[in-house]
Order: C-alpha cells, then structure tokens, then sequence
C-alpha cells in the first residue's frame, strides 16, 4: 500500500519495484480502461489483480528480473 513521492501522493497497491524507483503496481478501478496509456511517472500500472498475483508471485525475492515491453 505504497504511495508517490513523485505523483501526487498517488496510491500504488501491490507495487513491486524495479529500476530505481520506477514500479509495477495496481491502478483505482475507474482507471483500468486507461490501462496501456500514459498516465504516471514511468511506472507500469496494472489491474489491480493481476498487480495483487504479480505481487505474491514475486514476494521478497531478490534479484527478479522484470522485463516491460
């Protein structure tokens, strides 16, 4: 339940961050048709979900590498 230091205060649930400060993270549900869209400081935003499994799958794990694309 993190939230921006560099947006607005945004809340970023589930965030898994990588490459410094940049994140993947789940967006409010009124945001999800906005998905794919420009919207934020360099983060990916997903839904929410799929942000929650993306979470869990990775935990605390060191070393993951995540590849956007």
């Amino acid at each position: 339940d993190h939230r921006s230091s560099q947006w607005f205060d945004a809340f970023m649930p589930w965030s898994v961050f990588f490459n410094g400060g940049v994140a993947t993270h789940g967006t409010y549900a009124n945001s999800i048709s906005d998905l794919g869209t420009k919207a934020s400081a360099g983060c990916v935003r997903l839904e929410p979900q799929r942000a929650k499994d993306m979470f869990h799958l990775i935990g605390f794990a060191k070393n993951t590498l995540i590849i956007v694309q």
